[in-house]
Formats: C-alpha cells, sequence, structure tokens
C-alpha cells in the first residue's frame, strides 16, 4: 500500500462507519433499507382517527411499518402504475378539507405527524393548492409546514416563497422571501 493510498483508505473507512451510525429508526435515513420492517403491505388503504371521525384516509401502492421508540409507517406509491401516495384530509367535523399526494410519506404514529416528500400537492377543497417538494403536516396541531420553496395559488392569489406556515386548509398562512400576485376587490 503506498503512502497516497493509506489516507484515502482511512477516510472511506470513516465515511463508512459514520454512515452506519444513523439511527435505525429514522424514517427516510439509512434505516429503511437496514432495520426490517415489523409489517409490509402492498395497495393499502387505511383510516387514522381521532375520536371516532376520520382525520386522514390513506392510500399507497407500498406501506412498511416500523416498530422501535415510535410507531411509524414508510409509505410510496405504485411506481409500476406511476400513482402517488394519496392523503385524504378532514377537518374537525369529519368532513373531505385537503387532499395531498406525494411520492413518499412517512407517518409518525407517536407524533401524529405525516412528512410528505417528492411532488407533493396539496388542493383543498377551498379551491388552495400548495406544491412542495416537502410537507409537514402536524395533525394533532393542525398545522401544515413546508420548508424550502414552495408555490401556493388560491382563487384571489398566487405567490412564491420559502417556509410555508399555514392551518391545514391553507386559508391563512405565512411565507418567508415573498413574490405574489393579489387581485384586491
Amino acid at each position: 500500500m503506498s503512502r497516497r493510498t493509506a489516507p484515502r483508505l482511512a477516510a472511506l473507512a470513516c465515511v463508512l462507519a459514520l454512515a452506519g451510525c444513523a439511527r435505525p429508526d429514522a424514517p427516510g435515513a439509512a434505516g429503511d433499507a437496514v432495520l426490517a420492517p415489523a409489517r409490509e403491505a402492498w395497495n393499502v388503504r387505511f383510516t387514522v382517527l381521532d375520536g371516532g371521525r376520520p382525520r386522514a384516509r390513506v392510500d399507497a401502492g407500498y406501506m412498511a411499518s416500523y416498530e422501535t421508540d415510535s410507531l411509524y409507517s414508510v409509505l410510496r406509491g405504485d411506481s409500476a402504475a406511476g400513482t402517488p401516495v394519496t392523503v385524504g384530509l378532514f377537518d374537525a367535523a369529519g368532513r373531505p378539507s385537503a387532499t395531498l399526494t406525494a411520492r413518499r410519506v412517512v407517518y409518525d404514529e407517536t407524533n401524529r405527524r405525516f412528512v410528505a416528500t417528492g411532488n407533493v400537492v396539496v388542493r383543498t377543497t377551498g379551491a388552495r393548492t400548495l406544491l412542495a417538494e416537502r410537507v409537514v403536516w402536524l395533525e394533532a396541531d393542525r398545522r401544515v409546514r413546508a420548508p424550502g420553496f414552495v408555490r401556493y395559488t388560491s382563487p384571489n392569489e398566487r405567490a412564491e416563497g420559502y417556509d410555508l406556515d399555514a392551518d391545514e386548509t391553507l386559508a391563512t398562512y405565512r411565507l418567508a422571501r415573498v413574490t405574489a400576485n393579489v387581485v384586491v376587490e
């Protein structure tokens, strides 16, 4: 082994060792491949209830559920059919309020949180639409957060910006570094 090769091999060994130190229960980390799921299912539909009323209805091509220090499920769309994961959201009265679609959704049952990634689209019954690469729906707080760049449209406005924080109907929201077109009546 030459003097030049030894430092490179040592650096590679350190990188590989650190990669193996990721929390195995961290959704989306190396844990998906390292930790075997407790359950797997294909062509899944399930409903999340709150006090007997629906809060979300989830349709996915594939689901892997993990039980570690928290309970979470990794959901993916049906890649063969080209369909995304679909999450139908319901308001406090149990009426449909919005639909979220994404390539991948992690549902953290313990913390009542959905994290959607990959071409995320949220459409509300109030004709509001949110486009982002990552959206976090905090079910218990009835909040939607989208770190990073987003596009938002409603019947009266179009906005682009960063780091959206909104109620789950997208009726009220905050954005950073905003560019918008608003119709004023």
